[in-house]
């Protein structure tokens, strides 16, 4: 291909030059490089690798909704065991009527136990809804959502022994309730985890929510 004379003589392009130079610019050290990047790696990690504080990740969100939904589900079987025990019988007219169901436990302590599945599990959907307007780093995060768990679900659970067993564990030892003192210890024991979280869980979120809000003030 004949060359280019753009101002005349002595001054002479050659097309296929140009291309090689287009080339060198477009693969060599001049041209930009995209940066190289796990395909699989989300938003939130990529924030976390650069040492940014983020919202809660999409991960623990999902799952903390999940458990939510889990204690809702636990809500649900012992409201059918509260009905069970109010009537004294299975009664599920026309399906089955007046099948005698002899189930431990008082009014006070079904009714303990059917609400404490609604209230943390609605707890834990809550926190995962409002995951995006709690700004914590990774640690945070992780503590944040295993204490939301373990008080999410060693507070519903031994209300549903309590209620069984008839006892209450409130104090080491059984103190001035009935039961037996064994089973009541146990569930005394397990509802500790459950109070340290719970106190944990809400100053996080505090923390996150107050973060979140000067770091939206301020943008």
């Amino acid at each position: 291909m004949p060359p280019f004379d753009l101002d005349g003589p002595g001054s002479k392009i050659y097309p296929h030059s140009i291309s090689r130079k287009a080339g060198r610019l477009r693969g060599g050290r001049c041209a930009k490089r995209p940066a190289e990047l796990d395909p699989v790696e989300t938003n939130d990690a990529l924030a976390l690798r650069r040492g940014e504080i983020t919202m809660l990740s999409e991960h623990r969100r999902a799952l903390l909704v999940f458990n939510g939904i889990g204690l809702i589900a636990s809500a649900l079987l012992s409201g059918w065991l509260y009905f069970f025990f109010l009537l004294g019988a299975i009664d599920l007219w026309p399906f089955i009527t007046d099948v005698p169901a002899n189930i431990a436990g008082d009014r006070r302590a079904w009714n303990m136990a059917h609400l404490e599945g609604i209230t943390n599990g609605t707890m834990l959907i809550a926190i995962g809804a409002a995951g995006s307007y709690l700004r914590l780093g990774e640690r945070a995060q992780a503590v944040l959502f295993w204490a939301a768990v373990a008080f999410g679900w060693l507070f519903t659970l031994p209300a549903i022994a309590n209620a069984l067993f008839g006892t209450r564990g409130l104090e080491f030892g059984g103190g001035p309730f009935p039961g037996d003192v064994t089973v009541n210890n146990i569930i005394f024991l397990a509802g500790w985890p459950a109070m340290v979280g719970v106190h944990i869980a809400v100053a996080l979120l505090l923390w996150g929510a107050w973060q979140h809000y000067r770091h939206a003030r301020g943008a």
